[in-house]
């Protein structure tokens, strides 16, 4: 017996797991296909940006009801794919040319920040670009997700971060690469409470599943199926049989749980001005750690 119980054990310990996860309802605005891709929560607020409306959403955190919003026409054309949130300034990843603009949430200034560190020379169909970003709690490093390279793999971009004279600067401390097959890709990350883990949100076709990766002892290069996993693609499933969009693209952390948003796309090129599809609204999960 002692052969099988020790495959038992090695079983038990597999990096994959179930959780509990929870459908949170938003304002019925938010159910418009939007595209949010990405989601920031900071104190009582969610922060949603909408992938080509050059609109970011403020939501409660509470009552998930929408209690502000703002349009940058300034912006121009962009995708944005990703938001975080430090002070009076909110971060957005733009995947249209692999920049980083920030915006001043008092003033409106936005400054746009070309990150010449990321190659964009196979982003020419603007599907392999910026898709994540989130910094520390002091302001001080910033992780940059890349959706995938020339070879099939998504890459972490690690800057320090310094801030003068109302302006940020990053310079490269490290890039991670992470490698998977071609049926999978990732959406966004985000970072733990205390800081010590990447949680990375990836999808394939039916599935769904959030990674993390421990960041006090980085390695250059990671395989995805060597990455603790949480595995939830059987609760996204049954929530788009209830007529949920299932495009899993935002992931953000707040106290002891992970939230979701999808993107909610439904095939159009104009979404921002289209009507509330009740077969179609957007899935905003919680995930409890």
């Amino acid at each position: 017996m002692r052969p099988i119980l020790f495959f038992i054990l090695i079983v038990t310990v597999k990096m994959s797991f179930s959780q509990d996860v929870q459908l949170q309802i938003l304002d019925n605005e938010l159910n418009k296909p939007f595209e949010f891709s990405s989601l920031a929560i900071r104190n009582d607020t969610i922060f949603l940006p909408t992938e080509n409306c050059k609109t970011i959403f403020y939501v409660d955190k509470i009552t998930k009801k929408v209690i502000g919003k703002d349009y940058f026409e300034v912006l121009g054309k962009s995708d944005l794919e990703g938001i975080t949130v430090f002070k009076n300034y909110i971060f957005v990843a733009d995947e249209e040319d692999n920049n980083i603009q920030f915006i001043n949430i008092t003033t409106k200034a936005i400054t746009k920040l070309k990150i010449h560190d990321i190659d964009s020379n196979q982003n020419t169909n603007h599907d392999f670009g910026l898709e994540g970003i989130k910094m520390n709690k002091k302001g001080t490093y910033l992780y940059v997700l890349k959706e995938l390279n020339k070879n099939y793999e998504s890459e972490i971009y690690c800057f320090n971060v310094t801030f003068k004279n109302n302006l940020f600067f990053l310079a490269l401390d490290k890039k991670i690469v992470i490698r998977l097959d071609r049926s999978h890709r990732y959406t966004d990350l985000a970072l733990s409470e205390d800081e010590t883990k990447l949680y990375l949100l990836r999808s394939k076709i039916g599935g769904y599943y959030i990674d993390h990766i421990d960041i006090t002892n980085l390695k250059s290069t990671f395989y995805f199926k060597d990455l603790a996993t949480i595995d939830i693609s059987k609760s996204v499933n049954t929530y788009s049989k209830l007529g949920y969009n299932s495009n899993m693209e935002g992931l953000a952390v707040d106290g002891n749980s992970l939230y979701l948003i999808s993107d909610n796309y439904n095939g159009r090129d104009n979404t921002c001005d289209d009507p509330v599809n009740e077969k179609s609204k957007t899935l905003f999960l919680e995930v409890k750690l």
